[in-house]
């Protein structure tokens, strides 16, 4: 944005063009670009995002080739100083941005939060409101009552559970208003590269809650730390990128009643498929974080499931046996929930076709044939 518009200031005038300027940040979740343009034209509110890669990163499979898809152009890009306004919609990862915005546009931008959650989504759409003279549609308005009701839905199963957080710091941020929300109480949150200023504006947001009394935020520390503190102080959930998963996998094997399970919100996300493709922001988002910590909540209320709907699975006494090589073989057979019997499946981490997942200490090195795990 710099090299296209630090040098053509001269024509440039706020306000000229009447539309409104959204910079993501870094953001992995193509549906939260989607999610703005929708809101945003809902709205009848012409905007530009900064950038815009959803179709360059999905682009239609239609026998159609597009070397670049749909993104955002140099010309959007040098027409950026004549918006109304910019909004910043990672603000604590934007600082520099925030610089050339205000200094060299001279624009304001506006005092926000990331746009997640019920409250927050609110400010949003209210100063979009506020600057352009658009009011708000009865279609946000539904939406907004729909992520209400899905959080009263939840709120039995959420209410006082413990929930350990990590990752970019507005994101974890955002995932903490979400929980205050739905009566969740964050224990541990964790922002390798949170500022200051954000575990300053992190603390007090914790603080103005009663479900933040017992939570500490962190700066500067990685999932080494924060496995520690899952052991010391065990939290129900955990809430952030595919790298969690060996801090549930630890956890696990000191014993079933010690397993922390991950919720995967967040990225990089290499061990599920399209998750990419989520929304976390506005009420869209809304619904997609409150359904994910919702069925977790319900879905470990039941005996041997981890959370996300797979079993935990027990060796019978002597089924793992090592040959010389060092590697095992399962010899007992594996059956799914319902008892039926599935035959022998190759793999060195569970049952395949019905998704068990071995405990970590039983897993072998290397692709075994293992028709001995039977479900706890």
């Amino acid at each position: 944005m710099r090299s296209f518009t630090l040098n053509t200031m001269a024509d440039k005038a706020p306000g000229k063009n009447g539309k409104l300027n959204f910079v993501p940040g870094f953001e992995t979740y193509l549906g939260n670009f989607r999610v703005i343009k929708r809101m945003m034209a809902e709205m009848g509110v012409d905007a530009t995002l900064l950038s815009d890669p959803t179709e360059v990163l999905d682009t239609p499979a239609d026998g159609e080739f597009r070397m670049y898809a749909g993104g955002t152009t140099q010309a959007e890009i040098k027409d950026a100083p004549n918006a109304i306004s910019t909004f910043l919609l990672q603000p604590y990862q934007l600082d520099k941005t925030k610089k050339l915005v205000e200094n060299t546009w001279n624009h304001e931008v506006p005092k926000l939060n990331i746009p997640m959650g019920v409250d927050w989504t609110d400010e949003f759409l209210m100063k979009v409101s506020e600057l352009t003279g658009k009011p708000i549609p009865e279609s946000l308005a539904t939406e907004r009552g729909r992520l209400v009701d899905l959080m009263s839905d939840s709120h039995a199963w959420l209410h006082g559970k413990k929930f350990a957080l990590y990752g970019d710091p507005d994101f974890v941020m955002g995932m903490v208003k979400i929980l205050f929300e739905c009566g969740a109480e964050p224990t541990h949150v964790v922002s390798h590269n949170g500022t200051k200023r954000w575990l300053k504006a992190m603390e007090k947001m914790l603080a103005e809650s009663p479900f933040g009394a017992n939570a500490k935020a962190y700066t500067g520390l990685d999932l080494w730390h924060l496995r520690s503190l899952c052991f010391t102080d065990k939290p129900d959930f955990l809430i952030g990128n595919s790298y969690g998963k060996f801090i549930q996998r630890d956890t696990l094997h000191k014993g079933k009643a010690f397993e922390v399970p991950l919720i995967r919100i967040g990225f990089p996300l290499f061990d599920r498929h399209h998750l990419h493709r989520q929304t976390t922001v506005g009420y869209e988002g809304g619904h997609a974080g409150g359904h994910h910590a919702g069925q977790c909540g319900a879905r470990t209320s039941r005996p041997g499931d981890d959370g996300h709907g797979h079993h935990r699975l027990q060796l019978r006494p002597g089924a793992l046996n090592t040959n010389r090589a060092g590697r095992g073989r399962f010899a007992v057979p594996v059956t799914n929930r319902k008892g039926k019997f599935h035959g022998q499946h190759h793999g060195p981490q569970g049952c395949r076709r019905c998704l068990l997942v071995l405990p970590a200490e039983a897993r072998p090195g290397g692709r075994h044939c293992f028709d001995g795990v039977r479900q706890l």
